[in-house]
């Protein structure tokens, strides 16, 4: 026959036991999330070195785009001094030569102004804004 004292200290076990089962499953529980917490850690790492590394892309091509830009401008202001006495009435002959170095402008300066809204577009863009995105 089991006395008062063997019946309370049983209690008290079951109870410390049942309470070592509740940390356990709290222990079990923090595990998964914890491990939930470095899978959405990760993802959102991986996708802040994507967009680092398209940054760092884009801020390539912005200091070549500068680069051409002081080029093609110089190029540009010479091109205009050269035009300006023709505009004025000069007597001086046109000749293909103008218009094809004309034409060879143009297509430089299309080609600057396409990829200057692409850089653009890659920095501010309107789907996915490369500087103002966070994490999905």
């Amino acid at each position: 026959m089991k006395t008062i004292d063997d019946l309370q200290l049983e209690n008290e076990l079951q109870e410390l036991y049942l309470v070592t089962k509740y940390w356990i499953s709290g222990l079990e529980f923090c595990k998964g999330e914890l491990s939930f917490f470095r899978k959405l850690s990760s993802g959102y790492i991986s996708n802040i070195k994507g967009k680092i590394g398209n940054l760092h892309l884009l801020l390539q091509k912005t200091e070549i785009l500068e680069q051409r830009i002081k080029e093609v401008s110089v190029n540009i202001h010479a091109h205009l001094k050269f035009l300006e006495p023709l505009v004025l009435g000069s007597t001086q002959n046109i000749t293909i030569l103008l218009l094809n170095k004309h034409l060879n402008m143009e297509k430089e300066i299309n080609t600057l102004f396409e990829d200057f809204q692409s850089v653009k577009q890659g920095i501010l863009g309107p789907s996915d804004p490369l500087i103002f995105t966070q994490a999905h």
